[in-house]
């Protein structure tokens, strides 16, 4: 799923800006992604309590498939593009609540290392994903080859979901009230807005950065190197999530990684060079690494047994949330500033997010 994700949107961030799409605009087509989500979030979260996890994983698999048959069909016009993320999106919500409740009713071993091996696997796929703007490097972007890649692993995920899952989680019906419930704890509502703020730089990274790109005249291929190594350095950080956590707790290794994130996008914006880009991206990677799986095992363990799912659920629409509202937000600076800007006032996000984890 990861592998898809972080090769179609990337394409389509190209494709877009080929059809003549303002890099301003950009911001919109992360809004197609995640705006459908963010209404179908809850009633798929109550569903996966109740009859487990694996029909959603099932349909999460044929709607991305469809979702690169419709950017197959249209890539050229902006929107058959918006269309298609909004399917992706959909296809995402279903398998990555699927895949984090399967995860969180798991017994063995701590939650931060079961995260870790979790969100490790994730990155795999994201490192590998924007290798495959390769296929497509030229002027312009041709996006068929990215898509038929994609179309691919669609199956793949179609195929391993038969094997997750499949058990019914809460089969009686749900007691009223459970998501204020939830929404009541302050450490849980600490994590949503970390997560959100986390994930929409993850999500602000990978639609602008082809654009800084070309702004100042690099390869499709490097920028896709350039994102695959973050994903990477993200990969080597969640390896060892637990150890750093057990050793100096979740606060400091969550204000830290953050702090560095901050940091590597300032650079990012302010010196776009070719070898500041691979630094930042590694270290940008390492940081923005410890914050998906912590808030995960932190919601996780917060949650009562037959509500996880509601609670991972309630996570994932703080993501959305912010995918939602903040690349639109910062968007509208690529207007006067560039991509360069839009990177910066995502590292002031990141900075506000450091606030909120010292403080919770």
């Amino acid at each position: 799923m990861q592998a898809v994700g972080f090769s179609l949107r990337p394409a389509v961030a190209y494709a877009a800006l080929d059809a003549g799409v303002a890099p301003a605009l950009l911001g919109a087509l992360s809004v197609s992604y995640a705006l459908a989500p963010l209404f179908l979030a809850l009633p798929v979260g109550r569903a996966v309590d109740r009859f487990g996890e694996r029909p959603p994983l099932i349909v999460g698999g044929v709607l991305m498939a469809t979702s690169c048959v419709v950017l197959l069909a249209g890539s050229t016009h902006a929107l058959w593009l918006i269309v298609g993320l909004m399917l992706a999106g959909v296809s995402h919500l279903l398998c990555v609540i699927g895949e984090q409740t399967a995860v969180a009713q798991m017994s063995s071993g701590s939650s931060d290392s079961r995260f870790g091996s979790y969100t490790l696997a994730g990155s795999c796929g994201q490192a590998i994903g924007p290798l495959f703007l390769g296929l497509g490097d030229g002027t312009p972007f041709r996006p068929t080859p990215v898509l038929v890649a994609s179309l691919i692993m669609s199956g793949l995920i179609v195929v391993t979901s038969v094997f997750i899952g499949g058990r019914t989680a809460n089969g009686g019906k749900r007691r009223g009230g459970v998501t204020s419930s939830l929404l009541r704890d302050k450490r849980i509502r600490a994590a949503i807005i970390v997560s959100g703020i986390v994930m929409a730089a993850v999500d602000i990274t990978l639609i602008y950065l082809p654009a800084l790109g070309r702004e100042v005249g690099l390869s499709a291929a490097f920028i896709g190197g350039v994102l695959a190594l973050r994903a990477v350095s993200s990969m080597a950080v969640r390896g060892i999530t637990g150890r750093t956590v057990r050793r100096w707790g979740r606060r400091t290794v969550l204000v830290t990684g953050i702090g560095a994130a901050a940091t590597a996008l300032i650079a990012l914006s302010t010196w776009p060079h070719p070898a500041v880009l691979l630094i930042a991206a590694a270290v940008l990677g390492a940081g923005l690494g410890v914050g998906q799986p912590i808030t995960m095992a932190m919601v996780a363990d917060l949650a009562p047994a037959g509500q996880r799912g509601t609670a991972m659920t309630l996570r994932l629409m703080g993501n959305r949330l912010g995918v939602v509202i903040l690349p639109v937000s910062v968007g509208a600076v690529a207007a006067g500033a560039g991509a360069g800007g839009v990177l910066a006032g995502t590292a002031a996000l990141l900075c506000a997010s450091c606030i909120v984890s010292a403080r919770r």
